[in-house]
């Protein structure tokens, strides 16, 4: 790497680089009345990606009517308005071409890839996205020299591994078929000189999939549809979810990528189909196990009641439900990443309330909405950007009505909890100006809504959760107060409402419950108006949440400390 420049002051060189460039671009546009109309394809799900795409192609693969692109016609008219690293920059820029790449693997921020396109292999240095990248992903991009280092040039798109053949075979086919009337046209001149076609292409596959996730996805809600409906007749709406959701999990292990339904459950070996899931990781322990077990008896006995063709699939399942035990070793469990306090996770077992399955729900979206695209994050604070907490408040069941212009993330109470509770528990991890989900997130949303819900209520009585400014100090002196908060809270009568300002004489005892009452409101612990002052009521829920978290309840007396997640 260069001596005197870091990674971060490459970057703003290549940024003011850009700038400089796209001015140019329009200067030139302005003076020569070209670009009328010109033909781009690229998938219009992001208007900003779509632009920033356009803007690379359009200054590096563009031949203007002399020839040249915009870049060497900036080296050549406006040599002096740029530094010498500037037209170092764009004079390898110039170079570059699209293509695909595929990731073989990462060592730190240094990425191992191969143009599956060209065949050659790639050492890149990208410290702000090695992290939310990994082995076999493929990238629609261009890498070249950027001063003293390799990398993406521009953004980077993702292609989906199940039109990796599609896209390949068709871009040779274009390929050959341009080779025909120029025989010496090389693979690489290809891709530069008729980049447009690639994009062209590369759109089309991710229509393609577009079009076949959602034939996919309608048939397997319909499925799942129908199986709710005969759930509903004797099951909470908490078990149905468990059920739902067991289905899904094993829809995408093992039927999406062959193009299989639920309803092919007949077509597989249902035994080899479990053992090959825990020998993968995707059952880790007796709980889950069991849990799958029971889910696939429900539906496999719902299909047999519709057709007798599931009979022999359901017998087997229910063989393998008496001899559960003898799949997994004990000795060899996987050990899952939390530890899940079990005296909390029974009492408050299919007990949720609407408040708190609803909670749940909002942060399981919060978890998917990242995994599927992860976050840039604000350079300072390194906070959610305004544009993703305005797309997350509106899926969210518990969407807060925003009046200031500029919202940040404190102005949303329940995203900034999900945030915090999420990087505490190692759920997400912040790498450079980039947040996505851990392989410890996607584990978390396997959990039961009752394990899930357990953990968040842990971390809001932790010390380590302040929901207002405090120094370090001041935090653990909040412990004995949160103690005794707790017991105030679980001994309030049901139904009953209390102003919030007179139940403690504390103050600052007052303090943390006025800066607390509102996540708890969303967990569905209280109700809360603030007409005509601030007060609380307690639900019978919250009464029995409170009560077994302070170790009060008769029936689930905990034996020692609140148990955390691993750090």
């Amino acid at each position: 790497m260069n001596n005197k420049l870091d990674y971060e002051q490459i970057q703003t060189i290549q940024e003011n680089t850009t700038r400089k460039l796209i001015k140019y671009i329009n200067e030139f546009v302005k003076r020569d009345r070209i670009l009328d109309s010109i033909e781009f394809y690229y998938p219009d799900f992001d208007e900003q990606k779509t632009r920033i795409a356009f803007n690379v192609w359009i200054s590096i693969d563009y031949k203007t009517n002399y020839g040249k692109s915009f870049i060497e016609h900036m080296l050549e008219e406006k040599s002096s308005y740029l530094t010498s690293l500037e037209k170092e920059i764009l004079i390898e820029r110039n170079k570059s071409f699209i293509s695909l790449f595929e990731i073989e693997k990462i060592e730190g921020y240094y990425v191992y890839i191969i143009d599956l396109l060209t065949r050659k292999r790639h050492t890149i240095w990208e410290p702000n996205i090695s992290s939310i990248l990994k082995p076999s992903d493929l990238i629609f991009g261009r890498i070249g020299r950027i001063i003293d280092y390799k990398g993406f040039i521009g953004n980077i798109s993702f292609l989906p591994t199940t039109v990796k053949d599609l896209f390949i075979g068709e871009i040779f086919i274009d390929y050959n078929r341009i080779r025909f009337r120029f025989p010496e046209l090389s693979i690489d001149k290809y891709l530069k000189r008729y980049s447009i076609n690639v994009y062209r292409i590369y759109t089309e596959c991710v229509y393609e999939v577009m079009d076949m996730d959602e034939d996919i996805t309608n048939n397997l809600y319909d499925e799942l549809d129908e199986f709710e409906n005969y759930l509903q007749n004797y099951m909470s709406r908490l078990e149905i979810k468990r059920h739902v959701t067991n289905l899904i999990n094993l829809f995408e292990y093992c039927l999406m990528e062959e193009e299989l339904s639920l309803y092919d459950l007949d077509q597989l070996d249902i035994e080899h189909l479990l053992k090959a899931a825990i020998k993968d990781g995707f059952i880790s322990t007796q709980r889950e196990f069991s849990s799958y077990i029971s889910t696939l008896k429900k539906y496999l006995g719902f299909l047999k009641n519709k057709n007798p063709v599931y009979r022999e699939t359901y017998k087997k399942i229910l063989e393998i439900s008496k001899n559960r035990f003898l799949y997994i070793d004990n000795s060899k469990e996987i050990k899952s990443p939390f530890d899940i306090n079990r005296n909390i996770v029974n009492g408050i077992n299919n007990r949720l309330n609407e408040d708190a399955f609803d909670f749940i729900m909002d942060y399981e979206k919060f978890l998917l909405y990242i995994m599927s695209n992860p976050l840039e994050v604000t350079a300072k604070k390194k906070y959610i950007r305004r544009k993703h907490l305005l797309e997350l408040n509106d899926i969210m069941e518990y969407g807060e009505t925003i009046n200031k212009k500029s919202p940040n993330q404190k102005d949303f109470p329940m995203l900034h909890l999900f945030y915090r509770f999420s990087l505490h528990n190692r759920l997400l991890k912040l790498r450079g100006n980039y947040l996505s989900v851990t392989k410890i997130g996607s584990n978390f949303l396997r959990l039961s809504d009752e394990e899930k819900y357990s953990l968040f209520l842990q971390y809001v009585w932790n010390q380590d959760f302040v929901p207002y400014n405090k120094k370090d100090s001041e935090s653990d002196k909040l412990n004995p107060i949160r103690k005794n908060l707790l017991e105030l809270l679980a001994n309030l009568e049901e139904r009953v409402w209390y102003n919030i300002h007179n139940l403690s004489s504390n103050t600052q005892a007052s303090e943390f419950l006025l800066n607390i009452y509102k996540y708890l409101g969303m967990m569905g612990i209280f109700e809360y108006s603030h007409s005509p002052t601030l007060n609380i009521s307690i639900t019978s829920f919250g009464k029995l949440a409170l009560n077994i978290l302070s170790k009060k309840d008769k029936d689930h007396k905990c034996n020692g400390k609140i148990i955390y997640l691993n750090r």
